[in-house]
């Protein structure tokens, strides 16, 4: 059946079923902003929150002060750029799938290991290393990537956790552990041996029992993570140049979290944001966005910083962004923090600064993952250089992107788990070529300054790019000297046409001609090539230009120390190979932004009401972008502003202070089902632009659970809630706000709280409590008395896997 069509083509059916959804989204977002199940919820918590602004304009407090943004479907319909998340990724699945081995090819790479022979001779012609240290290189291959961990890096606590390894190290003759030589201050340690050993090749040994005790304490204290040793590697070679406390940093590819937790131990050390604390401690709190690009992946690292027990002080500066790495928009932070090279924090002089971009960026993108062979050994046998052509137009177009996004001053650090000159120098010349790239410059000796001791290989200043190809005769191109030979061999043999040879070799020719001619089928080799133009003409899949080496004189300094003045100086790189240090493969490039004049503009007198006007319409255009990506997003819940009046109700309730820019109020955001976040004291989240947020800050409220007799006290039970307060503050909210509240503050001692779980223990409620025992509770503390609302939580508390 065919309907009447608008002038946009979408039929009229189709139309009014989307404006139906847009107003039931609207409606509801304006009520209460709950999105659970893909669909919007109100209904009760909605009322409660209509209560509770009421009750606090009646008493005084100021419900207008924030202006919640509603997410409008209907205006994001005609935004150009919603359909273009959709499009980069369908390019990024197509262009993988068809890297990718099909279910033939694989089978034949499996039997006739095939990946290992090309990837071994990719290696020796791209003399990534000395033909001699190839077997060194297969028989570390062959062996289990060593377990490795690292301790916190600026909690004093951890001090206790690297007491207890250092005895560990000390035992004789046999340790269980031993310190890794190149990390600083004997923060990372590798085990040693095992309890039992594995009979399957490649499998990790299980942790001595007195290792295994030290990782369980530390992890559950926050104070340690499990970790690969190269992982560590790019906020170690980063911390130098760019990390301090109150730095701004970004993490473009951030799942599972690694490295997220080892920037928010940089940018927030717990020692100095306990001190000085989240408001006045300005320099100790940094910001730490944390983006991934799929919204499971975004779930994995979410459940990797909650699994390992993250302090609050951490958790205050971190945000969980969900948005594809081309894509992240250009922050504009306005704030007290300063944008001086160091990238920490400032005085009050350098208040009404606007910085555009981030301290520092870190894009350890995604790739073909063949320094990881050792923990997955079934990345040699399906080896193919298909993949890392494949990944090269992503990967540089995430690393232009995050280019973009560092401040003058700052500093970027693109890294790869691939030993593949196409995924790692091409990508680092094609960012330094490209648009805005003489802004940058690689810096010289950064491995050295981060991990002095590791050892690691200088970057390559010429590479070939090659396809692999199934021969069908013997004619195939070898690669030599950055020349090749024209093949007339097709890339691939197809299913019939490779049939149709088998059968024209059996009528025609004897058996060992047929054995003959089937070797010679299923032999795979390596085609080269040495330019775009013949790598285009030849068909080879996902040819970027970008691909091949600049010029030689370009290229600068080169990678064998051939000499060249003013170039790229791509030897600046460094490459890190398995059998060097007993890792596994990564690659490092550290780039600076150089410092421009226009890096910082001040507000002076004259222009402080213009520079307001344009800092308020920015953020509002922000807001309205944030809008648009939220109701796009596949994100169940992303944290979203407060609906109107209620960020002022609650820090009128609470007694946070004013709710200007910079202020409580401000901080106070939706979280996902119903909860109230405090987002980072570093910046304000609409200076992050249109992006998509899965989480901000600490989690500080929840939404109170209603405890009733019966459906008759149901609306003045309820009533009664919202008009008090309609929230429970969670652990790491008490800790965040509890300085700052001034309101709803009770001053306990332990005998009191010795009171209130004897009471419980007993069964005992308000209402069946004694004269004597009800005047103990109406002692307690002061006015709001916690024991007000005890009943209902003593009884709900009672089932043994609750807490009080």
């Amino acid at each position: 059946t065919s309907y009447p069509a608008d002038a946009d083509g979408m039929n009229r059916k189709k139309r009014r079923r989307i404006d139906e959804k847009a107003e039931q989204a609207s409606a509801a977002a304006a009520s209460f902003g709950v999105r659970k199940n893909n669909r919007w919820r109100g209904g009760e918590k909605a009322v409660q929150l209509e209560a509770f602004a009421a009750a606090a304009a009646a008493a005084g407090g100021d419900t207008s002060a924030t202006n919640g943004t509603n997410i409008n479907i209907n205006s994001c319909r005609s935004n150009p750029k919603m359909g273009s998340n959709k499009k980069e990724v369908a390019t990024l699945k197509n262009a993988l799938r068809n890297a990718q081995l099909d279910k033939r090819e694989l089978l034949l790479f499996r039997k006739f290991d095939y990946g290992r022979q090309l990837f071994f001779q990719y290696l020796k012609i791209q003399k990534i290393m000395q033909d001699s240290e190839l077997p060194l290189l297969e028989a570390t291959f062959n062996t289990p990537l060593p377990i490795t961990f690292r301790l916190h890096a600026t909690d004093p606590r951890a001090g206790v956790l690297a007491a207890r390894l250092r005895d560990l190290a000390a035992r004789r003759p046999n340790p269980p552990v031993k310190a890794l030589a190149w990390m600083p201050d004997g923060q990372g340690w590798q085990a040693i041996g095992s309890t039992k050993a594995s009979a399957v090749p490649n499998r990790r040994d299980k942790l001595h029992p007195d290792v295994f005790d030290v990782v369980r304490d530390g992890t559950e204290a926050g104070l340690l993570a499990r970790q690969e040793a190269v992982s560590m590697l790019p906020v170690l070679v980063l911390a130098p140049a760019a990390l301090c406390p109150g730095s701004r940093v970004l993490d473009v590819c951030a799942a599972p979290g690694n490295k997220t937790m080892q920037l928010l131990e940089r940018v927030s050390p717990p020692e100095l944001t306990s001190s000085g604390g989240s408001v006045s401690g300005v320099s100790a709190s940094g910001l730490v966005v944390a983006n991934d690009a799929h919204h499971l992946r975004v779930k994995t690292l979410q459940d990797a910083i909650a699994r390992h027990c993250r302090s609050t002080s951490e958790l205050q500066s971190l945000v969980v962004s969900c948005a594809m790495g081309q894509d992240i928009p250009v922050p504009a932070f306005t704030s007290a923090v300063s944008a001086s090279a160091g990238g920490g924090g400032g005085g009050a002089g350098d208040r009404g600064k606007t910085m555009m971009g981030y301290d520092a960026v870190l894009a350890d993108v995604p790739c073909s993952g063949d320094g990881t062979i050792r923990k997955d050994p079934d990345v040699l046998r399906r080896w193919h250089p298909g993949g890392g052509n494949a990944l090269h137009a992503t990967q540089l177009a995430v690393a232009r992107r995050a280019a973009l996004l560092v401040r003058p001053g700052g500093h970027l650090l693109y890294s790869t788990c691939s030993l593949n000159p196409v995924e790692d120098e091409a990508v680092v010349a094609g960012v330094l070529t490209g648009p805005g790239g003489d802004q940058f410059e690689l810096v010289d000796g950064a491995v050295a300054l981060g991990v002095p001791g590791m050892k690691h290989r200088p970057g390559l200043a010429t590479w070939g790019v090659a396809e692999h190809v199934f021969n069908s005769n013997s004619n195939s191109v070898r690669y030599n000297n950055g020349s090749s030979v024209k093949n007339q061999g097709s890339r691939k043999v197809g299913f019939k046409e490779e049939s149709q040879a088998k059968k024209e070799g059996s009528e025609n020719g004897s058996d060992d001609d047929e054995d003959k001619d089937e070797d010679d089928e299923e032999e795979v080799s390596l085609r080269w090539h040495s330019s775009h133009r013949e790598a285009s003409a030849a068909g080879m899949p996902a040819a970027e230009l970008t691909m091949w080496p600049p010029p030689p004189v370009m290229a600068g300094g080169g990678g064998r120390g051939d000499g060249g003045g003013g170039g790229l100086h791509l030897e600046r790189c460094a490459r890190f190979l398995p059998h060097d240090q007993d890792t596994g493969g990564f690659f490092i490039a550290l780039l600076r932004r150089r410092q421009g004049p226009a890096s910082v503009v001040a507000a002076s007198n004259e222009v402080e009401e213009l520079q307001q006007a344009v800092n308020k319409t920015r953020k509002r255009a922000a807001a309205k972008d944030a809008a648009a990506a939220r109701a796009t997003s596949e994100l169940p819940e992303p944290v979203r502003p407060l609906p109107p009046g209620e960020a002022a109700a609650v820090a009128s309730a609470l007694g946070l202070g004013g709710g200007g820019s910079g202020g409580v109020c401000s901080r106070l955001w939706r979280g996902a089902r119903g909860t109230v976040t405090l987002a980072p004291l570093a910046a304000d989240l609409h200076d992050l632009g249109g992006v998509t947020m899965a989480s901000a800050g600490v989690t500080a409220l929840v939404a109170r659970k209603v405890f009733v007799k019966g459906e008759h006290h149901a609306a003045s039970a309820t009533a009664a809630v919202a008009a008090e307060f309609p929230y429970d503050f969670t652990q790491a909210g008490a800790e965040a706000l509890g300085s700052l509240a001034r309101k709803r503050r009770v001053q306990a001692l332990p005998t009191d709280l010795q009171l209130m779980l004897a009471a419980r223990a007993a069964g005992i409620t308000s209402s069946s409590a004694g004269e004597e025992q009800q005047q103990q509770q109406q002692q307690l503390g002061t006015p709001p008395c916690p024991a007000k609302r005890g009943e209902w939580r003593w009884r709900y508390s009672d089932t043994p896997h609750r807490s009080t």
